[in-house]
């Protein structure tokens, strides 16, 4: 088994975005980020505004020329580049630039200088959890996005050992597991009294996100947590005990500190660290107490992903806690949770 400890922080410091890449993303996440705020961002960075005037220059000559046409003063040189890629497209592009930087080392510039870089390629799982949240009518579809980028960059990461393959079919479930997780988060939030449905969602997507580096680092973990999982004698306290058991370490315990290098959602990390423990929060952290109960319920009724016949359903008993009657939730709502968070196109 391989050797781990928290003090090895080459390990976490490839998840740091970098400041234009983080300041964009939280642009985003703030839903008020103008043209004038990427224009920004860009001008602070002489590499990235280089490298975003070439791909743009490249790749979108017909649109500049029709752009003149309609806007013969634009705001300034660079505003004039984000208005020929548009908004999403230039966020994107940013956020692949620094992607493939760091888990190659340098960026996608070719011999002749033209940048070669597609983005979605790099961005999979946030694009795809951005058009899920919208095609549904979802508020915060940025915040989904911004989980995504996550799972995507540990995707890119992980997947220069030559491991990925083996790994893949893994990642793939533990992301949909996060997503099914913040999806429910998120719609109980929305429900219930005293919860921000945006950090319900950040939370709930990035609760599973050290599971990633657990099977990235440890010989035989993803099938070992694949198995517990598929208990369902076990109640979570047990798996995480099991977990911690044999590897000295638990999936939270890793994906809690990575969010102090991916710090857009350092708001969530101790609800993320103690999801499977919310007693630990309880008289120290009111409101990440109550947020850990509800990521709690989220994960179990994700984990289960079946829609109760009726309130007398044995299924209400996987989703059991003691300290969800702090929450004062009926079976009828979380029946009713269920089937939307089931029916998402």
């Amino acid at each position: 088994m391989k050797e781990f400890s928290f003090a090895q922080t080459d390990l976490f410091l490839p998840l740091r975005l970098g400041r234009t890449a983080r300041d964009t993303l939280q642009e985003f996440i703030d839903i008020d980020v103008s043209t004038g705020d990427l224009a920004r961002i860009l001008n602070d960075n002489q590499a990235y505004h280089d490298l975003f005037f070439r791909f743009v220059s490249k790749k979108t000559a017909k649109l500049e020329k029709t752009a003149e046409g309609e806007n013969p003063e634009p705001a300034s040189p660079t505003h004039r580049l984000v208005n020929l890629l548009g908004m999403l497209g230039s966020r994107n592009l940013i956020l692949a630039l620094r992607i493939h930087r760091l888990a190659h080392g340098s960026f996608p510039v070719a011999e002749g200088g033209e940048v070669q870089i597609t983005a979605g390629d790099y961005l999979a799982r946030a694009l795809e959890a951005e058009e899920s949240f919208q095609r549904n009518g979802l508020e915060y579809s940025e915040t989904a996005y911004a989980a995504g980028v996550y799972f995507d960059l540990c995707t890119r990461l992980y997947g220069r050992s030559g491991e990925m393959k083996k790994l893949q079919p893994y990642f793939d479930r533990t992301w949909q597991r996060a997503y099914r997780t913040g999806v429910v988060a998120y719609l109980l939030a929305e429900k219930l009294a005293g919860f921000t449905p945006k950090y319900a969602l950040a939370a709930g997507m990035m609760a599973h996100a050290g599971k990633l580096h657990m099977a990235a680092w440890f010989d035989g973990y993803a099938d070992f947590e694949t198995a517990l999982d598929s208990n369902k004698d076990l109640p979570p306290i047990g798996r995480l005990l099991l977990e911690r058991d044999k590897f000295g370490v638990m999936s939270e315990e890793i994906g809690s500190h990575t969010l102090r290098y991916f710090d857009v959602f350092k708001l969530v990390l101790p609800s993320v660290r103690y999801y499977r423990e919310p007693y630990c929060l309880k008289g120290v952290d009111a409101n990440n107490h109550k947020l850990a109960v509800l990521l709690w319920l989220a994960d179990a009724m994700a984990r289960s992903w079946r829609l109760p016949a009726d309130e007398k359903d044995p299924v209400f008993a996987e989703w059991t806690y003691p300290a969800l009657g702090s929450l004062k939730i009926r079976r009828t709502l979380l029946m009713e949770v269920m089937k939307r968070a089931m029916t998402l196109k």
